[in-house]
């Protein structure tokens, strides 16, 4: 899941894939809301789980939409970094 967004908002997500003219529902088909990294990362049900285990690997408890950008940046792999 978080090979997938190592820049935020990009990625194959449907908000996204939409925005380029593909034709895609850009919600999210579960929680009926735009596909973005963000939602994904922070908020969608389906990615409880890994989201658990993975904020307290990297020791983040509460993460709202806003600070995802600054949460990835300051954990990306040094080899993506520009």
């Amino acid at each position: 899941m978080f090979t997938r967004v190592s820049s935020p908002g990009h990625g194959g997500f449907r908000a996204k894939l939409h925005s380029f003219g593909k034709d895609i529902d850009p919600l999210c088909p579960t929680c009926g809301v735009p596909e973005t990294a963000e939602h994904v990362i922070v908020n969608c049900t389906v990615f409880d789980g890994l989201r658990a285990g993975m904020m307290e690997k990297i020791g983040v408890y509460d993460l709202t939409e806003d600070e995802f950008p600054q949460l990835v940046t300051e954990h990306e792999p040094e080899e993506y970094q520009q």
